[in-house]
């Protein structure tokens, strides 16, 4: 079943290619990830007993099919102004909190 779905999804979508007459430059794909990025392995001897880590934070990389214009990374965080990030002038990423509302 799963596989006829997916035959379904390509022809369609080849459809939709041809009859928009899109460029792979007009083709763009996005993907969410979510990065445990104070994770620490609950099998050493320093962390036994303790409970692991929940802190994490969403990244939306995107790009087009061409290759030729990809985006800033996205990043989700759950602080709205992290200390970390106090004195940086130029920062490589997109970020936002949690709880902004923009």
């Amino acid at each position: 079943m799963l596989k006829l779905q997916k035959i379904f999804f390509v022809n369609e979508f080849v459809s939709l290619i041809e009859t928009e007459k899109l460029s792979p430059e007009q083709i763009y794909n996005a993907d969410e990830t979510g990065l445990f990025w104070w994770y620490v392995s609950g099998t050493t001897l320093a962390t036994v007993g303790e409970k692991d880590s929940k802190e994490r934070i969403t990244i939306l990389e995107c790009g087009n099919a061409a290759g030729n214009h990809i985006t800033k990374l996205f990043f989700i965080g759950k602080s709205a102004k992290p200390r970390v990030f106090k004195n940086v002038k130029v920062f490589p990423v997109i970020y936002r909190s949690k709880l902004t509302r923009r």
